[in-house]
């Protein structure tokens, strides 16, 4: 059982504070294939001690046809509870907040070729009282967005190609505020990606390029966070049986660039992401 402490005044994040939560959830899925027919179903049931009884699901249905193709529609539903930091932070926490309730629908085409593929995929999310950090009434905290809608469109393709494996994928979002008609804030429209692998040998040698444009920063989308690309390089050596080094070298040409913005009454300073990092790792396969 949880326990509570602290006093129950309700002020956005001050003395009001639990402790602890628990969540019981029950799930159950169920794979069925016949012949050229793909079925997916689920079921999830979430007992959350400070938000209630929650019930979701999911269904798939795919179906082949032509040789080379695959078509599918799916459906389901989704619960978040908001965090302890979105309720309690000092300064920050925002004790109202109502948990996330969301549906998704996805229609899907799928070609698969002996060295090529393609999948294209159409979709749409509805949610109920999605948590966004927002600018509201002189403060900066966690705030529930009564209606919002996110729907979009992605292409993805792939080739293998000597011992290239190729792939790229781009996709386009249109996340709304419905009660505004508005971008949501600090999500980006369209995203394209590159990917290039090679195998040499008991060496692979890789690159990916990853570029998304401008977003907003503030409900009213008058303030824009420039878009950016950034390009990373990978190296894997298999020096021995069942070992592997691996080097990872992330935002090659050190592109600064940030995705959300303090509010002006915090200073107005960017959240600067990660510049060039290196990353270096062993692993032993047994």
């Amino acid at each position: 059982d949880g326990d509570t402490d602290g006093d129950r005044r309700n002020d956005f994040g001050g003395d009001l504070r639990e402790d602890s939560r628990d969540n019981t959830g029950l799930f159950a899925q169920y794979l069925g294939d016949w012949g050229r027919h793909h079925v997916q179903l689920s079921a999830r049931g979430d007992d959350n001690e400070q938000f209630g009884e929650h019930a979701t699901g999911s269904a798939a249905y795919g179906i082949d046809f032509a040789d080379a193709y695959t078509a599918s529609i799916s459906y389901g539903t989704a619960f978040k509870a908001p965090t302890f930091n979105e309720l309690y932070f000092p300064g920050f926490g925002n004790s109202d907040l109502e948990p996330e309730e969301s549906e998704t629908w996805e229609l899907g085409l799928r070609g698969q070729y002996q060295r090529l593929y393609w999948d294209l995929a159409l979709y749409q999310t509805n949610v109920d009282d999605l948590i966004a950090n927002e600018s509201r009434d002189g403060r900066f905290a966690p705030f529930n967005v009564d209606e919002a809608r996110i729907r979009g469109i992605e292409l993805a393709t792939g080739l293998e190609l000597d011992q290239w494996t190729l792939a790229a994928s781009v996709a386009y979002t249109d996340p709304e505020d419905r009660d505004t008609g508005k971008q949501l804030i600090r999500r980006a429209s369209q995203t394209l990606r590159l990917d290039a692998d090679r195998q040499l040998g008991d060496w692979n040698l890789g690159a990916s390029f990853i570029a998304q444009d401008h977003r907003y920063n503030d409900v009213d989308n008058d303030e824009r966070l420039a878009g950016y690309g950034t390009l990373d390089l990978r190296a894997g050596w298999a020096f021995a049986p069942d070992w592997k080094a691996n080097l990872t070298l992330e935002n090659v040409f050190d592109r600064e660039y940030a995705t959300s913005r303090a509010s002006a009454f915090q200073g107005g300073w960017d959240y600067e992401n990660p510049g060039r990092a290196a990353y270096l790792s062993v692993g032993f396969n047994l």
